[in-house]
């Protein structure tokens, strides 16, 4: 063969073979320099197998189909990648052949750099290293979207500017409405690059059941940062509440409360006035008409315009806007005789509003300055409003869940309070008036491993809930930085289902500030770069503002608040295979093998060493520390689908 034929087939190959399409699960993070998957990578052992654009849990590239299943009213998600020759043009993306029953929602992925890895002082942190990593979706068919982010995209982006952009990457979500019939559904996705169009083969089998459409797994999302999406429009406030419904997760601002005026039996409460973090008053924010109606299910129906999971049911959980700062503020101080009848008159009227307010869900009682306690006066803050609440609140019968957050109630840190105490101590401290016991996500979170949640349960009563912070890590839980594996969020509900923990939350849900700033930097709070201590890249961001994209100021799901999202229909699945058996064996079996070992139960034996452990001596990476899951995406995708199959075993006939 001559060198001028062998020239052509080269030639003919790079410039006339069709672009690269590929799709994926929604459990992975694609790097836009490479495109390529960071979980294929070698921070683990059990890793994303190197032919996932080939093959992979929901895509075969030999028919160019993505295949998925789902219940009724879940929503299901992929993720499609676009690689050409550059630079290239994604002219179009749209999706067909499924109808009025099952929606879709398409995102451009946006991308932020990450410049230092995220660590840990005191928890592992496994980073892929500095990088271009997915935190934000851009909605590319919402009608408000600003022109110069809408599609036709060109690769590279102007807009986001990576260097070296080898991709693009969509994000799609696929609503299964409640009255979608059990069937398979056969769709397709046309993408058009550089205006030739190409067709994906897209295949959705819906089960004949529905997703359970209460949160059993009691997560739920706080915030402090609410205030400035409750003063801003009534638009941005309902798309705040729509967007964490349908992502199946109860939104619960704190460390705001309504004004007040004098004391003990003469107080008053102005329902139409809020002080946020101890500031002057908001006086746009009114109950009645900008918190209670989210706090009903009338908010999440299509004719108040929510379109998700879920309609028409209201939140799980609800908070109690009680607050030490309501009336330190007026110059009554704790500890007082004042205060205390100021408070118990205070709890006495919040009751009567929320009874004659038809709020009945769970009532959430916490109080910001009782929170974490290290010392034993901070301790014995919590105590006395334990003690508030229970003398103001359960003579009326009024019923509420008083919590408790805290880094220390496990043996060890009980002795940091009083020198002789054990866990018994504190508990009995209480005197069973904490009704919620909120430890920090971690391999110390409660017992040790003489013990268990259900003995504390047995001997102590009560809930027992894992909150996930900047401070939560590895081999304890996964977790959430924009440069670790997507499979940390997702082992939250699945550890909180294996360990019998009663709720979750997740702090902080999101951050506020200059929309700019929190759409091109990774660490535009203070907190989240603390050298000395840690370094959280994308800390606070389960959703982001929209005004940076959009040509309205509604806020915007991130990356994040779907894989929260995947993983709580995880836990409605493994809940749903427990009732239609009548026992929590098989979903038991399933969870633990995919998720070995977390919390107390994850502590290596190599700790035991500590000054070696402490120094890096037994292994400098650390390795013996990593998350005993899987840490292949593919696997738990997989395990979904076996819990899935057990379901259909056994559902009745009928």
């Amino acid at each position: 063969m001559s060198k001028t034929a062998i020239f052509l087939i080269i030639l003919s190959v790079v410039v006339f073979s069709k672009p690269s399409i590929w799709c994926i699960h929604d459990i992975s993070k694609i790097n836009p320099q490479s495109a390529t998957v960071y979980e294929s990578g070698n921070l683990y052992k059990t890793k994303l197998q190197n032919t996932y654009k080939t093959a992979n849990a929901v895509w075969d590239s030999k028919s160019e189909t993505v295949t998925l299943r789902g219940l009724k009213d879940e929503v299901v998600a992929f993720q499609l990648i676009a690689e050409d020759s550059l630079p290239f043009t994604v002219d179009d993306i749209s999706i067909s052949g499924f109808g009025k029953s099952i929606s879709t929602e398409l995102y451009l992925q946006w991308f932020t750099e990450v410049k230092e890895p995220s660590f840990n002082k005191y928890h592992w942190i496994f980073s892929f290293g500095k990088g271009w990593y997915p935190g934000h979706l851009i909605p590319l068919n919402a009608p408000d979207i600003k022109k110069e982010f809408a599609l036709p995209l060109k690769v590279p982006d102007n807009m986001n500017r990576i260097p070296s952009q080898k991709c693009a990457a969509f994000w799609i979500d696929l609503h299964i409405k409640p009255e979608t019939k059990g069937d398979l559904y056969k769709g397709k996705i046309t993408i058009t690059l550089n205006g030739k169009k190409r067709k994906v083969n897209l295949r959705l089998k819906v089960e004949p059941l529905l997703v359970p459409q209460q949160n059993h797994s009691n997560f739920i999302a706080a915030s402090q940062t609410a205030r400035y999406i409750h003063i801003g429009s009534p638009e941005q406030l309902k798309d705040l509440n729509h967007i964490f419904h349908a992502h199946r997760i109860d939104f619960l601002p704190y460390q705001w409360y309504v004004e007040t005026e004098d004391s003990g039996k003469a107080l008053k409460i102005f329902w139409d006035k809020y002080i946020y973090n101890e500031k002057p008053h908001l006086g746009s924010v009114h109950f009645d008409r900008d918190i209670l109606p989210y706090l009903k299910g009338d908010a999440y129906t299509a004719k108040n315009g929510y379109a998700g999971p879920a309609a028409g049911t209201p939140p799980d959980w609800v908070a109690l806007p009680l607050s030490v700062g309501w009336f330190k503020r007026k110059g009554i101080e704790y500890p007082s005789q004042q205060y205390n009848e100021t408070f118990i008159e205070a709890c006495n009227q919040v009751a009567l509003k929320y009874n004659a307010s038809g709020i009945t869900q769970h009532r959430m009682a916490f109080i910001l300055k009782a929170d974490e306690p290290k010392t034993f006066d901070e301790l014995k803050v919590g105590k006395d409003h334990a003690d508030l609440f229970h003398d103001a609140l359960s003579p009326i019968g009024f019923s509420y869940s008083y919590r408790m957050d805290g880094v220390n109630f496990h043996p060890r840190g009980a002795k940091r309070f009083v020198k002789d105490w054990t866990l018994d101590s504190i508990f009995t401290y209480f005197n069973g008036r904490t009704h919620i016991w909120s430890q920090i996500a971690c391999d110390y979170a409660f017992p040790l491993k003489d013990t268990t949640i259900d003995f504390l349960k047995t001997r102590y009563g009560g809930e027992y809930w894992l909150c996930h912070t900047n401070t939560s890590g590895e081999p304890g839980i996964g977790t959430y930085p924009l440069d670790c594996e997507a499979v940390g969020v997702i082992t939250w509900p699945w550890t909180l289902w294996k360990y019998r923990i009663d709720g979750g939350m997740f702090w902080e849900a999101f951050f506020t500030g200059n929309a700019d700033t929190l759409w091109t930097n990774t660490l535009p709070i203070e907190t989240a770069r603390k050298p000395d201590l840690a370094i959280i890249n994308g800390d606070g961001a389960m959703i982001y503002p929209g005004e940076f994209v959009l040509n309205t100021k509604r806020p915007l799901p991130g990356y994040r608040l779907k894989l929260i999202r995947r993983a709580q229909q995880d836990y409605e699945y493994l809940y749903l295979l427990t009732e239609l058996t009548g026992s929590k064996a098989a979903s038991d079996s399933i969870a633990s093998s995919i998720l070995g070992k977390a919390l107390w139960d994850a502590v290596p034996k190599e700790t035991e060493d500590w000054d070696r452990h402490k120094k890096g001596l037994i292994d400098p990476e650390f390795n013996y520390m990593k998350g005993q899951w899987s840490h292949n995406p593919d696997d738990w995708y997989k395990a979904r689908m076996v819990i899935l199959d057990a379901i259909l075993a056994a559902k009745p006939k009928n």
